[in-house]
């Protein structure tokens, strides 16, 4: 008899294991970080994860594409705007000499005049693109969250329908050949 509630209780601790493993959720920290079981999880093991749910895994996809975008604007704005600015400080582009008026400096003074147009250009080009940054990350994060969240509804809906569908019932049976356990799921 005693054996007989040994095997039980292993065999309810391992269905009990089966439906928590296939039951995991993701925990969304950021766009970058999210978590299963605890542990964070690659680009592509989110892929893998949420190959079973492909409209989650469509809205994953969408939410790494415009956050990669976001990325790109944001470094592309930053580069041009610093480079113009440098550019037109080290170099004389547009820059003319011109005479001072009046004899009083020498024979010929002059002095520099500064063009500004391609620094004034790559501020405003560059500031543009770091401005399109911006929705660009905060609509990716939002994709990849509603991606996760969508994830975990179905990952709780799978769960919820395998405890209805598994519920596994013992019974302990007697006979003239001997005894035994009957599991019905």
């Amino acid at each position: 008899m005693q054996s007989l509630k040994i095997l039980l209780g292993i065999i309810t601790i391992s269905l009990l294991g089966l439906m928590q493993v296939k039951g995991q959720t993701l925990d969304f920290k950021n766009s970058r970080k999210i978590l299963l079981g605890g542990q964070e999880q690659s680009k592509q093991e989110i892929f893998k994860i949420m190959e079973t749910h492909p409209e989650a895994l469509q809205l994953y996809k969408e939410g790494k594409n415009l956050r990669t975008w976001g990325d790109v604007t944001f470094f592309g704005g930053l580069g041009i705007a610093v480079g113009g600015v440098l550019l037109n400080s080290l170099t004389n582009i547009g820059s003319k000499d011109k005479p001072i008026k009046g004899g009083y400096y020498g024979s010929n003074p002059t002095y520099k005049e500064t063009n500004y147009t391609l620094s004034i250009v790559s501020l405003v080009v560059g500031g543009g693109l770091l401005a399109a940054t911006i929705p660009l990350k905060i609509s990716g994060k939002k994709k990849i969250r509603q991606s996760v969240e969508m994830y975990n509804n179905d990952v709780g809906k799978t769960v919820s329908e395998a405890e209805n569908r598994i519920k596994p019932q013992f019974f302990l049976i007697a006979d003239n050949k001997g005894t035994g356990i009957r599991i019905l799921f």
